[in-house]
């Protein structure tokens, strides 16, 4: 295991395990202690669809990052309009 790849990046490529992306929101107003919190899971994503193998490099990395951050953003985005529906 390299020491320059985070702890997260190497046991998802050595492992070759899901991640589970999970987004924490905080709903109304946010200096209220006791401000509502949505979390949300979203659907596990396999090192098959990042696109990552045992062998992948910095790139693949990258990608698979961008991936897992795009799919948080997503979630927050959903949440945020779920509540303003009410």
């Amino acid at each position: 295991m390299s020491l320059c790849v985070p702890a997260a990046d190497a046991l998802l490529l050595h492992m070759q395990v899901p991640v589970v992306p999970a987004c924490i929101t905080i709903v109304g107003n946010k200096k209220h202690t006791f401000a509502k919190r949505v979390i949300h899971f979203g659907k596990p994503l396999t090192p098959k669809e990042l696109g990552l193998t045992p062998d992948s490099g910095r790139r693949e990395l990258k990608g698979a990052t961008t991936m897992i951050m795009d799919e948080i953003k997503r979630m927050r985005e959903q949440d945020l309009i779920e509540y303003k529906k009410g």
